[in-house]
């Protein structure tokens, strides 16, 4: 998978090629290979490696769509602030939401995968001043790509379901 235009694998080099397609284009063939990549690397690992992510960078989740009703697995980058597994609608700095946002609102039921184990979970989404201030806690790379966009990245918890 050295080439990350044409076949790209779960690497940092494949990130920032999608990045740069989202950016040019939307969301397209590239992002779908790259998740694609990135979801068998880290089932084959059994959770323990994200390609060239480190696996508590990630989580898969599996919902609904939120017209279809059909299942979707998106690999998410997440962050774990407070004992709480968090994700963010960044969408790479996008002025809209990404559609797996839309599919959590719509189904908050889901089956997460992280770091090798899988649960069900409800998507929480966190709002007013939790939001900002658990935001305020998240990896740096969330603040720049907030500011390239007026729009306010929703982040959300994947509370386990017991």
């Amino acid at each position: 998978m050295s080439d990350p235009v044409h076949n790209p694998g779960a690497t940092i080099a494949a990130i920032k090629s999608v990045i740069e397609e989202m950016h040019s284009t939307g969301p397209g063939e590239k992002n779908r290979m790259f998740n694609e990549a990135l979801i068998a690397d880290y089932r084959a690992s059994g959770g323990k490696t994200a390609g060239e992510l480190p696996a508590a960078a990630v989580v898969i989740v599996t919902m609904k769509g939120a017209r279809t009703g059909l299942e979707r697995v998106v690999p998410i980058g997440a962050e774990v602030i407070e004992g709480r597994l968090l994700i963010v609608a960044s969408a790479a700095g996008l002025s809209k939401h990404p559609q797996w946002y839309h599919n959590l609102v719509a189904h908050p039921k889901v089956t997460a995968e992280y770091m090798g184990d899988s649960f069900e979970a409800e998507g929480i989404e966190i709002q007013g001043a939790e939001r900002d201030r658990i935001f305020a806690q998240l990896n740096k790379s969330y603040h720049d790509l907030q500011a390239q966009t007026p729009r306010v990245f929703p982040v959300i918890e994947l509370r386990r379901v017991s």
